[in-house]
């Protein structure tokens, strides 16, 4: 397996996102219960720490894709959150396949 390290932050629509998964993401997404945030105010894209290395993967593709539709897709409403987390899982699974994972690093 393959693994990408996006901490290191990522470029979309010439924006550059910093992606974290440290103990001020975890703490975020956990009072909210969640696996993952794009805040796209702030260019800043959280996933859970304490996830899987697969679902963190699976994660970070989503809140990507949230990142590329906030940026592309804005204007689009038939574009809705059912479909972009269709979407993202579609491209998750080809990545593994592919033997591409998306993390830390570690």
């Amino acid at each position: 397996m393959i693994k990408v390290d996006v901490t290191k932050g990522i470029k979309v629509g010439g924006f550059t996102y910093a992606v974290k998964m440290d103990d001020e993401a975890y703490t975020h997404l956990n009072c909210a219960n969640d696996y993952g945030h794009c805040d796209s105010r702030n260019k800043i894209i959280r996933i859970n720490k304490m996830d899987s290395e697969i679902e963190k993967s699976e994660t970070f593709i989503h809140e990507m894709m949230e990142a590329i539709k906030k940026i592309y897709l804005s204007d689009s409403p038939d574009f809705d959150h059912i479909k972009l987390s269709q979407i993202s899982v579609g491209i998750h699974q080809v990545m593994e396949g592919l033997g591409i994972r998306f993390g830390d690093g570690k």
